[in-house]
């Protein structure tokens, strides 16, 4: 998936910012982040992580779903 066009400038990229968060809870949140590649474009991901629940990463963070918000 990092690789594919839509997703391959987060390789290498320069800076991140997080523009705004969307929702937060105790087990789950979404983040708008900004991402400017090597070449100085800026393009907006919206980020969605779930702690778990049970299992080896219990209590650990994990990412749902990376999905470009322009």
């Amino acid at each position: 998936m990092i690789q594919g066009r839509a997703y391959n400038m987060m390789l290498g990229h320069t800076s991140a910012e997080v523009l705004s968060t969307l929702t937060s809870s105790p087990k789950a949140f979404q983040q708008r982040v900004c991402i400017k590649d090597a070449s100085g474009k800026q393009v907006v991901f919206l980020w969605s992580l779930s702690k778990q629940e049970t299992g080896p990463l219990q209590d650990c963070w994990m990412t749902d779903s990376v999905h470009r918000d322009d």
